[in-house]
């Protein structure tokens, strides 16, 4: 009887030390220092060609008259996942009322590298633009769900490749009105990114780039319609790792709230 009492406390310590790692997997997997400053919630949704898309929406504090709020997608870079975002300054994002969402692209984390099937870290390059814009769509049409979103218009972050994403989808998406692309990378011209729509106008882009990075950045610059800026900011500094910089950050924020909040459109577009 006694072994048998000895079993279940050993079972109990067990399960319990199970739960501990589990729940510090899912607070590593929670953007760092935004708890505090919102609820969160699961995102799910299917793109056009059945991949499942996973991701977090942060849900920012409203004042009592406040019923909505603006929604800004992060978009990490090749070879991570949403916790790219971690460690950036996402909580002065939703100090100031927009909501985030930060989601894992096809093939990476949770999300499907296609659909009924997951084959984590790889990405169909045939066609992956594309596919990855359709997904852009369908986060923007999961957000359109909500009672609790403006949800007419969306701002997109985006870090390395998830950068040119950003800038991709800015260009393609009328919902899209405006993006931040951190050190854009690639090596296809942007107007051969772009052939396949011939409604591809990308304004409202806000680049920031390093040195090495700096070339593809300003060829996807003077694709650009204004308003446009590119700021070149010195050092080694790459991608979501900019929006550890406070000065930087603020700058990117400064962009968003201009465009996002109170859209401006450009004439003839």
């Amino acid at each position: 009887m006694e072994r048998s009492k000895s079993t279940i406390v050993i079972v109990a310590l067990i399960i319990g030390a199970a739960l501990l790692v589990l729940a510090a997997w899912y607070v590593f997997r929670t953007p760092a220092e935004v708890t505090e400053h919102s609820a969160q919630v699961t995102v799910s949704t299917r793109a056009a060609d059945g991949v499942e898309l996973f991701g977090t929406l942060l849900v920012p504090e409203l004042d009592d008259d406040v019923d909505d709020y603006p929604v800004i997608i992060f978009v990490h870079d090749d070879g991570q996942d949403r916790t790219e975002w971690r460690d950036a300054d996402l909580a002065r994002y939703l100090d100031v009322g927009f909501g985030v969402i930060v989601y894992d692209r096809r093939g990476y984390g949770e999300s499907t590298h296609r659909a009924g099937g997951n084959s984590a870290g790889t990405v169909e390059p045939t066609g992956a633009v594309e596919d990855e814009v359709q997904d852009v769509i369908a986060l923007a049409s999961w957000i359109g769900t909500r009672d609790d979103v403006r949800n007419e218009v969306v701002g997109i972050v985006g870090s390395g490749s998830g950068a040119t994403l950003a800038f991709l989808a800015q260009g393609k998406l009328d919902r899209v009105v405006a993006a931040v692309a951190l050190s854009p990378i690639g090596t296809d011209d942007p107007r051969t990114l772009a052939a396949t729509s011939l409604t591809f106008r990308p304004a409202q882009v806000l680049f920031i780039t390093n040195d090495s990075d700096d070339a593809y950045a300003r060829q996807l610059f003077d694709r650009t319609a204004n308003p446009r800026e590119i700021e070149q900011v010195a050092g080694t500094t790459h991608g979501s790792a900019f929006l550890r910089d406070d000065d930087v950050s603020r700058v990117a924020l400064d962009w968003l709230l201009q465009y996002v909040v109170t859209p401006i459109f450009i004439e003839g577009s």
